[in-house]
Protein backbone atom coordinates (compact mmCIF):
# COMPACT_ATOMS: atom_id res chain seq x y z
CA UNK A 1 0.00 0.00 0.00
CA UNK A 2 1.15 3.65 -1.12
CA UNK A 3 1.52 6.26 1.52
CA UNK A 4 -0.31 8.35 -1.22
CA UNK A 5 -3.01 5.72 -0.93
CA UNK A 6 -6.74 7.06 1.14
CA UNK A 7 -6.59 3.58 2.91
CA UNK A 8 -3.03 4.22 3.88
CA UNK A 9 -4.06 7.54 5.24
CA UNK A 10 -6.88 6.26 7.05
CA UNK A 11 -5.36 3.22 8.70
CA UNK A 12 -2.51 5.77 9.83
CA UNK A 13 -5.74 7.60 11.33
CA UNK A 14 -6.63 4.91 13.39
CA UNK A 15 -3.48 3.56 14.42
CA UNK A 16 -2.52 7.33 15.70
CA UNK A 17 -6.47 7.53 17.25
CA UNK A 18 -5.86 4.06 19.08
CA UNK A 19 -2.79 4.73 20.36
CA UNK A 20 -3.89 7.98 21.95
CA UNK A 21 -6.41 5.92 23.83
CA UNK A 22 -4.42 3.75 25.02
CA UNK A 23 -1.73 6.41 25.99
CA UNK A 24 -4.58 8.36 27.85
CA UNK A 25 -5.87 5.06 30.03
CA UNK A 26 -2.29 4.71 31.12
CA UNK A 27 -2.07 8.22 31.92
CA UNK A 28 -5.45 8.14 33.92
CA UNK A 29 -4.38 5.53 35.40
CA UNK A 30 -0.90 6.63 36.75
CA UNK A 31 -1.94 9.84 37.61
CA UNK A 32 -4.92 8.69 39.96
CA UNK A 33 -2.26 5.80 41.47
CA UNK A 34 0.83 8.82 42.03
CA UNK A 35 -3.04 10.85 43.54
CA UNK A 36 -3.16 7.90 46.20
CA UNK A 37 0.72 8.15 46.94
CA UNK A 38 0.49 4.08 45.79
CA UNK A 39 3.33 2.20 44.56
CA UNK A 40 3.18 0.25 41.19
CA UNK A 41 3.47 -2.59 43.95
CA UNK A 42 0.86 -1.41 45.83
CA UNK A 43 -1.23 -1.22 42.87
CA UNK A 44 -0.17 -4.75 41.81
CA UNK A 45 -1.04 -6.01 45.23
CA UNK A 46 -4.48 -4.13 45.33
CA UNK A 47 -5.43 -5.87 41.62
CA UNK A 48 -3.89 -9.42 42.94
CA UNK A 49 -1.67 -8.93 40.12
CA UNK A 50 2.55 -9.99 39.50
CA UNK A 51 4.00 -6.25 39.99
CA UNK A 52 5.96 -7.22 37.06
CA UNK A 53 2.70 -6.57 34.92
CA UNK A 54 1.44 -3.55 36.44
CA UNK A 55 5.39 -2.48 36.08
CA UNK A 56 5.32 -3.18 32.46
CA UNK A 57 2.14 -1.66 31.76
CA UNK A 58 3.23 2.09 33.42
CA UNK A 59 6.39 1.59 31.42
CA UNK A 60 4.43 0.88 28.54
CA UNK A 61 6.03 -1.86 27.67
CA UNK A 62 3.28 -3.84 27.37
CA UNK A 63 1.49 -2.96 24.63
CA UNK A 64 -1.38 -4.13 24.60
CA UNK A 65 -2.82 -5.04 27.89
CA UNK A 66 -6.04 -7.18 28.04
CA UNK A 67 -9.55 -5.35 28.97
CA UNK A 68 -9.40 -7.87 32.42
CA UNK A 69 -6.02 -5.94 33.23
CA UNK A 70 -6.93 -2.55 33.00
CA UNK A 71 -10.33 -3.20 34.74
CA UNK A 72 -8.32 -4.57 37.70
CA UNK A 73 -6.07 -1.84 38.22
CA UNK A 74 -8.99 0.62 37.75
CA UNK A 75 -10.84 -1.13 40.35
CA UNK A 76 -7.63 -1.24 42.62
CA UNK A 77 -7.48 2.24 42.25
CA UNK A 78 -11.54 3.10 43.08
CA UNK A 79 -12.14 4.38 39.19
CA UNK A 80 -14.29 2.80 37.17
CA UNK A 81 -13.52 2.55 33.07
CA UNK A 82 -16.96 3.32 30.64
CA UNK A 83 -16.70 3.53 26.84
CA UNK A 84 -17.90 7.46 25.10
CA UNK A 85 -18.39 8.27 21.50
CA UNK A 86 -15.42 9.88 19.96
CA UNK A 87 -15.43 13.68 20.16
CA UNK A 88 -15.65 13.61 15.92
CA UNK A 89 -18.95 11.22 16.36
CA UNK A 90 -20.51 12.99 18.98
CA UNK A 91 -20.78 16.54 17.36
CA UNK A 92 -21.73 14.51 14.27
CA UNK A 93 -24.67 12.92 16.31
CA UNK A 94 -25.14 16.62 17.83
CA UNK A 95 -25.70 18.39 14.98
CA UNK A 96 -27.62 15.52 12.70
CA UNK A 97 -31.29 16.97 12.22
CA UNK A 98 -33.13 16.40 15.37
CA UNK A 99 -35.49 13.30 16.33
CA UNK A 100 -39.14 14.04 15.97
CA UNK A 101 -41.30 14.77 18.98
CA UNK A 102 -43.03 11.71 19.70
CA UNK A 103 -47.00 11.27 18.91
CA UNK A 104 -49.07 12.84 21.33
CA UNK A 105 -50.80 10.02 23.62
CA UNK A 106 -53.63 7.97 22.16
CA UNK A 107 -56.39 6.97 24.09
CA UNK A 108 -57.73 3.68 23.76
CA UNK A 109 -61.13 3.20 22.65
CA UNK A 110 -63.23 -0.21 23.16
CA UNK A 111 -63.49 -2.55 20.77
CA UNK A 112 -66.73 -2.60 18.53
CA UNK A 113 -69.39 -4.71 19.47
CA UNK A 114 -68.26 -4.48 22.98
CA UNK A 115 -69.83 -2.45 26.13
CA UNK A 116 -67.41 -0.29 27.61
CA UNK A 117 -69.32 -0.96 31.23
CA UNK A 118 -67.00 -2.06 33.73
CA UNK A 119 -67.24 -5.05 35.87
CA UNK A 120 -67.94 -4.97 39.44
CA UNK A 121 -65.78 -7.77 41.11
CA UNK A 122 -66.26 -8.57 44.67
Amino acid sequence: MLRSEPEYGEAYSAATRRIAMFDNVVRSLDARRQELGLTKADVANRANMPPAAVRRLFSQQQKNPTLTTLVAIADALNLHISVLPREDVAKRLSTSSPRPPDPPASTTEAPSGTSETRRRTA
